[in-house]
């Protein structure tokens, strides 16, 4: 079986009328809170930027330690599925196999988020760090380059690529192995939905 085949037949499987309701819902009001937040900036881009920039200090200054707590979760997790017997779940038909090499998919993997984030973000981000000083008052003993640094390694790091790879194992899973769509709520709908009371 090809991987276009695979894709083709993903893409053509029904949705229970439950899920598709419940799509339909987030849809609905993802596009009405975009519009919303859209109208705003079009009606006053000054509250807007004032509001956008008070909600991210309170997450900044109530949800940091929790969210980095977090993400280290995501990355245990990762390393738990791995080493886990599901880590030898195949990602399609029992009968599948693999179009590309271990090796040839990392280094794919790692091209793309070269490409697409290290090139061009990488750099510019620890270089506005250091330049808007955000840093400067966190922590005594290191440098404000030390810790600009750190923080790059926390977002280009194992922990992004861990958060990257649970979405995009969960994704795979119900897209490949249970014939869903292969988008994010065919996952949240065959898995979570079913978990949680």
């Amino acid at each position: 079986m090809s991987a276009n085949e695979t894709i083709s037949d993903t893409s053509t499987q029904t949705v229970s009328p439950k899920a598709a309701l419940r799509q339909r819902m987030v849809m609905i009001i993802s596009v009405l809170f975009g519009l919303g937040l859209t109208t705003w900036v079009m009606i006053d881009a000054g509250s807007m930027a004032t509001a956008a920039s008070a909600t991210k200090n309170l997450i900044m200054s109530r949800l940091d330690q929790p969210l980095m707590i977090l993400n280290t979760f995501v990355v245990l997790v990762a390393i738990f599925l791995i080493f886990s017997p599901w880590g030898s779940i195949r990602l399609g038909s029992d009968d599948s196999r693999p179009t590309m090499s271990t090796t040839s998919w990392l280094l794919v993997m790692f091209s793309a988020s070269v490409g697409a984030g290290m090139v061009y973000w990488a750099a510019a981000e620890a270089f506005f760090h250091i330049d808007s000083g955000v840093f400067e008052t966190q922590g005594a003993g290191s440098t404000m380059e030390d810790r600009v640094m750190a923080g790059e390694l926390f977002s280009y790091g194992f922990h992004s690529w861990a958060c990257y790879s649970v979405v995009g194992v969960a994704i795979g899973y119900f897209g490949f192995r249970k014939k869903q769509p292969p988008t994010f709520s065919s996952a949240v709908d065959g898995g979570l939905v079913k978990i949680l009371p």
